[in-house]
This record gives structure tokens, sequence and C-alpha cells, in this order.
């Protein structure tokens, strides 16, 4: 059963800089499905930083559109350390939180070191693939050809693949 109602954390949103930061926060790993996107409307609607460590715990829980929050947040971080935690989304089931991993690394693209995202590009998934794809055309560093020729291959038959898709 939920302790904070959706309501209630609508109107803790309200409050700005005042509002109960830790009730949102637990709020965030409610069972309750509605109360958890409760707590990410209050959150997104105060702006704040909220920790990687904490925010890792909704990226394990949450649905699609809490963990697509999350990755928003851990762009705000722009720090070295958060790029692990966004490396592993580009194998989330859901394109928008895929779609946001890649447009955070651009962001914090100082930080992404080429080598770390070759795992995904040789992934069996190819919606893992392609946003691994998308995230090195997005950096605009050097790619080896032999990396491309490699990401070209479907690992599942050995064929060549068709064109990625999102």
């Amino acid at each position: 059963m939920a302790l904070i109602s959706e309501d209630a954390l609508d109107a803790l949103a309200t409050l700005g800089e005042e509002a109960p930061l830790d009730v949102m926060l637990t709020a965030l790993n409610d069972s309750f499905t509605g109360v958890r996107r409760a707590a990410v409307r209050a959150l997104r609607q105060l702006k704040g930083h909220v920790s990687p460590s904490v925010l890792t715990v909704a990226l394990r829980n949450g649905d699609g559109y809490e963990r697509e929050y999350v990755v928003e947040q851990l762009e705000l971080w722009s720090e070295p350390s958060v790029i692990p935690i966004l490396l592993s989304c580009l194998d989330d089931p859901e394109k928008d939180v895929r779609e946001q991993a890649v447009k955070a690394m651009t962001t914090l693209s100082e930080y992404v070191v080429l080598e770390d995202i070759l795992p995904f590009v040789e992934a069996r998934s190819s919606s893992t693939r392609s946003a691994a794809l998308e995230l090195l055309a997005r950096l605009k560093k050097p790619v080896p050809m032999d990396l491309l020729r490699q990401a070209l291959i479907d690992p599942a038959s050995g064929y060549v693949s068709q064109p990625f898709m999102f």
C-alpha cells in the first residue's frame, strides 16, 4: 500500500525548494506505478539534482517512463561516474530510454570512451547495436573500420544485417 498518494506528490511539487525531497525520492520506489510516476512528475517540476546512487534504484525498479526520467537526471550530473550507468541503458528494452541515454552521453561526450561502447556494438540485440551505433555517430569520434564491419554482422546468423532502426 502506498504511504503517499499521487495527489499529495503533485501538491508537494508546488512547494518548490521547500518540498521534502526525501519523500519524493522514497516514492520513486513505491510498489504502485501511479505513485512512482507522480514522484517523477514532482521531481521533474523541481528540476533538482538527485544523487546517482538513489537514481539507480529507480532505474532497476521502475518502468520505462521512470527509467527515462532517471537517464534524464543522470545527464544533469555531468560527471564521469554516470557514464557506466548510462551505457547500461543502451540495452534497455524501451526505445525512449535508449534514445535518452544516447542523448545524455552525447551531452557528456568528453567522458565517453570508445572502448566502453564496443560491447554494445557487438550485442545480440539489434536495438542495442543500433543505439550504440547512433551514439558513435553522434560522438563524432573516429571509429575503426573493422568495428564498423563487425557492427554490420548479425551475431545470430553471421550474415550482414539490414540497416539498424531504433
